[in-house]
């Protein structure tokens, strides 16, 4: 009888271990089978007030309380599916909430993922620039402007968090609006890329920058002044005068009218002083006020 006990208890415990390894497995099947909508659920849970974000994308004057709530959606999203799209779009909230340092950390790991897009590289660019890293600052603004115009449309057209964003507000958003948004971006993008390049000790390359036919007056008179600046530090100060004048009178500001002078100088063979760091520029002031953009 002894044995016929033992045999019985071994048939429950058998029974039992079958019963939690059947359990288990018929969890994991449910589960596997429900988690996509666990996770639709949860993101439709995170999804944040798009109609607010592009608010936020357009207006430089946000507080950062607001910019901070839309920042655990993008993170889930980024980290989730490695989207380079969010990753832009977490890295841009992360810079203008004033965290730098987690900005650069996504940013470069939105960049691992997809190297050539735009709006990657001109927000990685700004914040290099911002942290005195002229060399990195010049090595991602050269990539974005590599990247082309048609590029970087397409990179916004066909991205889903774009997409997102812009539906809630606009309906079959009129290509040209990109075109007029890079553009912009382009112009900036050229102008710290110069500044840069100088501030850097990369003057042939500062010269060598295109002054694009669509830039604004203003900025081409800008590039103008980097540009002339690097030909001063290259000792090349015919090219130098020829880009402080093309500047115009009316348009000189005390900075310029003191390294005309310092060129004139040199052209005649006369003791000169030195021109200012190009870190304490007016100029260089000037340009750390362009402000992140998706757009």
């Amino acid at each position: 009888m002894p044995g016929k006990k033992q045999n019985i208890q071994y048939l429950i415990s058998f029974v039992l271990l079958s019963s939690i390894v059947i359990a288990v497995f018929l969890t994991y099947r449910y589960y596997k089978k429900t988690r996509p909508e666990i996770l639709i659920r949860q993101l439709d849970y995170q999804r944040p007030d798009f109609q607010g974000l592009l608010r936020i994308i357009v207006d430089d004057y946000f507080p950062e309380h607001i910019i901070t709530k839309y920042i655990p959606y993008y993170h889930f999203i980024f980290h989730k599916f490695k989207s380079p799209e969010a990753g832009m779009v977490l890295g841009y909230l992360y810079a203008r909430s004033g965290q730098e340092d987690a900005a650069l950390d996504v940013l470069k790991l939105a960049k691992a993922i997809d190297p050539d897009f735009f709006w990657i590289n001109y927000n990685l660019g700004l914040l290099y620039f911002r942290r005195h890293q002229y060399n990195e600052a010049a090595d991602s603004m050269k990539e974005a402007l590599m990247a082309g115009t048609e590029l970087a449309i397409t990179q916004m057209t066909t991205s889903k968090v774009y997409i997102q964003i812009f539906n809630a507000i606009f309906k079959n958003l009129p290509i040209e609006a990109f075109i007029n948004d890079v553009s912009i971006a382009q112009q900036y993008a050229v102008l710290v890329l110069a500044a840069c390049c100088h501030a850097a000790g990369r003057h042939v390359e500062a010269v060598n920058t295109n002054i694009m036919s669509s830039l604004g007056s203003d900025r081409n008179l800008e590039l103008l002044y980097w540009q002339g600046r690097s030909y001063l530090a290259l000792n090349n100060y015919n090219e130098a005068l020829s880009c402080f004048l093309k500047i115009g009178k009316d348009n000189l500001d005390e900075e310029t009218k003191k390294l005309i002078e310092i060129t004139l100088h040199h052209l005649h063979h006369r003791p000169s002083p030195a021109p200012d760091p190009a870190g304490e520029s007016s100029h260089f002031t000037k340009l750390k006020n362009i402000p992140f953009s998706l757009l």
